[in-house]
Order: structure tokens, then sequence, then C-alpha cells
């Protein structure tokens, strides 16, 4: 997955836009994934054309592309160049994603076994030394994303910052609870697996402690309503 938006509601307004006769003209991009065509961008335009009846699409193709370099350049050409900009909740799955590849490209770098995580979170960094920035930010959104999307909080989150069905904004969720809770400077010299049987990592403790707070808020504030 590189670009994890959702078909949603905004397909409606492309779809009007294609009944007046006027379709958006940028190309979606698209990947071969084990022989299958998987579009990364442009989604909507795609969907709104084929519920207008097309039978052809004209995409642009990436064949064996560096998946790290689509999914940079798409975080990019939705947050720092801001021409629609990605939701920052976007931008924490995309960097969740950048961070799980740093990872493999760690342990397959030092002859490590998927499952070794025998490294901690500032190795990793040091070891990408000109991403040093990129990567700590990965490390940090990593942990946002994990906690907003496995709680029960979850369902009364509004990830378009549209609707008025849900109580909660991700922008209010953001701007409270996560930057109430996480630590944007924390970078741990601790193993990533560091005494992780015991029950005593201190990433697996700050992610189960956090859930376990958004589940009461959730419990005790919306469920009762």
């Amino acid at each position: 997955m590189i670009n994890p938006r959702g078909i949603n509601s905004s397909l409606r307004l492309l779809v009007k836009e294609f009944h007046k006769g006027n379709p958006q003209l940028h190309l979606s991009l698209a990947r071969i994934d084990h022989d299958k065509i998987r579009t990364f961008d442009g989604q909507h335009k795609a969907v709104a054309q084929l519920l207008l009846g097309a039978r052809k699409l004209v995409i642009r193709i990436f064949l064996n592309p560096d998946i790290d370099r689509l999914i940079e350049t798409n975080t990019n050409a939705g947050s720092k160049l801001k021409q629609i900009a990605f939701d920052k909740s976007i931008v924490r799955q995309l960097h969740n994603t950048l961070y799980t590849e740093k990872l493999e490209q760690y342990q397959s770098d030092h002859g490590l076994a998927f499952d070794d995580f025998s490294f901690s979170e500032k190795d990793v960094v040091e070891h990408f030394k000109g991403e040093r920035g990129n990567i700590k930010q990965y490390i940090v959104n990593s942990i946002k994303n994990q906690i907003t999307h496995n709680s029960k909080l979850t369902d009364y989150i509004d990830f378009e910052g549209r609707g008025k069905e849900l109580p909660i904004s991700y922008s209010t969720f953001e701007k409270t609870f996560l930057a109430l809770f996480i630590n944007t400077k924390t970078i741990l010299s601790t193993n990533i697996n560091y005494r992780e049987e015991e029950g005593l990592n201190p990433r697996i403790l700050e992610h189960d402690q956090l859930i376990k707070l958004c589940n009461i808020l959730a419990e005790e504030i919306y469920e009762k309503i």
C-alpha cells in the first residue's frame, strides 16, 4: 500500500464533474505488483470514470519500481509540496510504512533475520545518517499511527475533517491527546525487543497504556451517549 487513502465521499464530487463534462486531467499512477496493476495515485479519478461506464483508462504504470521512492514521492506531494495536502493522519500512515521499510533495510544491511530486533531506534537513525531527520519523524509518526488506529476511540474520530457525524476531528485528537502523551523528541537507545517477553518493553508499554486510555475515553464518554 503506497497511498492509504481509501475511496471516500469525495468521489461523489468527481462523478458530478465528469457528468458536467469537466473530467480531472491528471493521469492515474499505478505499479505492477505480482501481475496485477495497482493504482496508488488518482484512485478517485479512475473509479469515477468506471462508474460512468468507461472501460479503458489512461494511466502511467511504473515497472519494477523502487517502492520506497514511490512512497516518499507520494508523501512529499501531499505534505511538503501541498498542492492538495494529505491529512496528517494519512502522512502518519505513510510514515509508518516508511519506518517499517527502514527497519527491514537495516536488518538486511546487517545480515539479521526478519524477526531479529536486537537493535535500537537510535541505531536505525545513526545507520541512515543522511536521512536522520526523516527517520526520527517516521518513528514518532509510526507510534502516533498505531495509537490512532488500534483503540475503541478510533470509531469516533473523523479522519476526513469535513463530516459532522463523528464527534472528534483528527485535528483535535492530534493537538490534544497525541501532543500531550507522546514525546516527539524521544528516540530510544534500548533494543526494539528489549525485555519484550517480560512485558517491560518501553514502546510496548507506551502503546498498551495509551490504547487503554483511549478505550476508557471511548467507553466512558462516547459509548454511553
